[in-house]
Order: structure tokens, then C-alpha cells, then sequence
């Protein structure tokens, strides 16, 4: 997707990349994995002491407020919070600016965690529906409203049993196959997918682009954009550099390593790729040969 010129990147991966690196210890090639790996959202932290400045309006409620203020803010595929807090966050914003944006609004939507946290610390008058005529609605009912819309759309999909709920049962990367993903039939057959860590605000990236209404079918937050291919590269010795790349190697459907490194990739493994040409000669599985038809003829020499 595409941010145009006057649309800046929110402040919340980079405070979180801060908080990391202001360590003052080394950080070494197993910290920078674990660092493109990290889901803490500082949105998460920044936002809901707003969100649950209420007073919970029923047991439901009051149960959702109770796995929120025991989570640590990290956007982990195992667990309910994080799917708790996206989904009320994009129901607060359709909640607060909807009403004004009219037909407009799908354009405009999206989680938007810097309005939010402007429209309920400091320009609360967005809380009131311009589309209610002789009522004022205050920022506690559209708080209140829009978490009953977001467990009302959970349990209806994934049962009453909150704790039970998954960020991964929603959250997942959608990784098509270039080609025959665009083909009846055979997409299902080649195209992969699995639940993910991260979000829209973590170092490990974790985007969604969702249309305003819920989908019918798939996940609510399909995992859009992010690290395909992640490198650590040790400029002391190169040989201790690690790699990982979704969905593997070879990008042939029938080979055993079109589809072998999604896991790894997900679950943040790496790889390293060390030694000279004989090295990797010996080791390897196959030899390419690419070789210009005017060439045919011609004895190849290597790869």
C-alpha cells in the first residue's frame, strides 16, 4: 500500500526500537534477531489506559478488563488480548468518526492509534454522534458501545469463552503463490497461510489492510505486509549471519523447499550461509545451469 506525502508513519515501532537499543550493554547478532522479532505494541500501552478509563457495564465487560490489565502489551499469535484490543481499537474509530465522515468513511479507515489517542485525550467532542439529534454522547458510551461491538463479533465467531480466543485464529500471513495464485482452483492448492505474532504497530510487522465492513469469510486481520526476508548481518565475521525467507528457497510448488521455511520464518529462525564455492558445491542439493541458447553447444563451466 501506498503513504502519500503528507501521511507519517505513527511514532510507536520507533519508541519501542528506542526503549530496546537504550541497553547500554552490546547488542550482539541474537539480540538484532530477537529485536525484528519483537510484539510489543507501545499503541497497546499508549491506548488503553484511555480505552478503560470506564467503568465496565456488565460481567462481560468486566472480564475482558480483566485479561487486559494482565497483559504485557506483546501481540502473540496464543494469545485473546491482542485480538480483544485490535478489534475494539477498530471499532472505537469507526465509534468515533463514522458519523462524520459519512460515505467517505471507508476510505478513511483503518486503527489509526495517534487519532484515537487525540479524539479521547484531547478533542473528546469527536466522541458525540452528529448523526443524533438532541443527545450528547460522551466518550464513555462510545468507549463502552464499540468493546460490546468488538465481543459481540468474537463470540459470535469464535464462541462466548473469551479466554479461549486466539490472535492467530484472525491474525494471519496469506502468502500467494505468484502465478497459480491468481487461478481458480489452483490457488487453494498452491497458496499458503498460517497464523502470525506482531501487528500493525510492532517491529515484527504485522499489517492489515481490512475493508471497513467485517469480511464474510477469512480472517479479520489478514497479515499483509511485513518481513518477507530478514538478515542479521555480523560485519565481524559474515560467516555468523543469519537469514530466514518466506516460504522457502525454491519457488517450484512441486519442490520439498517451496513451502519448508514458513514456520522458521514465523517463528523467527534463521539460517546461515557460510563457505566458499567448493563448500557449497559439495553441500548442495542440485546444480542450476543457466545457459544462452547461442551457447547450447557449449560445455558449461559452473553454475
Amino acid at each position: 500500500y501506498m503513504i502519500s506525502a503528507y501521511q507519517y508513519e505513527p511514532p510507536f515501532r520507533a519508541i519501542r526500537l528506542e526503549a530496546v537499543l537504550a541497553d547500554a550493554r552490546i547488542h550482539g547478532v541474537a539480540d538484532a534477531v530477537d529485536l525484528q522479532m519483537d510484539t510489543v505494541s507501545e499503541a497497546a500501552r499508549t491506548l488503553l489506559p484511555l480505552m478503560m478509563a470506564i467503568t465496565p457495564a456488565d460481567d462481560r465487560q468486566a472480564a475482558a478488563f480483566d485479561l487486559m490489565r494482565a497483559w504485557d502489551y506483546r501481540m502473540d499469535r496464543d494469545r485473546p488480548e491482542p485480538l480483544i484490543f485490535s478489534l475494539w481499537l477498530r471499532e472505537l474509530n469507526r465509534s468515533l468518526y463514522a458519523d462524520e465522515l459519512g460515505p467517505l468513511f471507508a476510505d478513511f479507515f483503518g486503527p489509526r492509534a495517534r487519532a484515537v489517542r487525540h479524539m479521547l485525550s484531547t478533542a473528546p467532542e469527536w466522541c458525540d454522534n452528529v448523526a443524533t439529534e438532541g443527545e450528547t454522547e460522551g466518550c464513555a458510551d462510545v468507549i463502552a458501545g464499540s468493546l460490546n461491538a468488538a465481543l459481540d463479533l468474537l463470540a459470535d465467531r469464535h464462541g462466548e469463552d473469551m479466554t479461549a480466543w486466539r490472535w492467530g485464529d484472525e491474525h494471519q500471513a496469506i502468502l500467494q503463490h505468484r502465478v497459480f495464485g491468481r487461478i481458480p482452483v489452483l490457488g487453494r492448492l498452491f497458496d499458503r497461510s498460517l497464523p502470525t505474532d506482531g501487528g500493525e504497530y510492532t517491529l515484527n510487522r504485522g499489517t492489515s489492510r481490512t475493508p471497513a465492513d467485517p469480511p464474510s469469510s477469512g480472517p479479520l486481520f489478514p497479515h499483509g505486509h511485513g518481513a518477507g526476508f530478514r538478515a542479521v548481518y555480523d560485519l565481524a565475521d559474515l560467516s555468523r549471519s543469519r537469514f530466514i525467507i518466506a516460504t522457502g528457497q525454491s519457488g517450484h510448488p512441486l519442490s520439498p523447499h517451496f513451502d519448508d521455511l514458513i514456520e522458521p520464518w514465523r517463528d523467527g529462525e534463521t539460517v546461515t550461509i557460510a563457505g566458499g564455492r567448493d563448500d557449497l558445491t559439495e553441500t548442495a542439493i542440485g546444480t542450476t545451469v543457466l545457459r544462452p541458447a547461442a551457447m547450447a553447444e557449449e560445455p558449461a563451466d559452473g553454475l
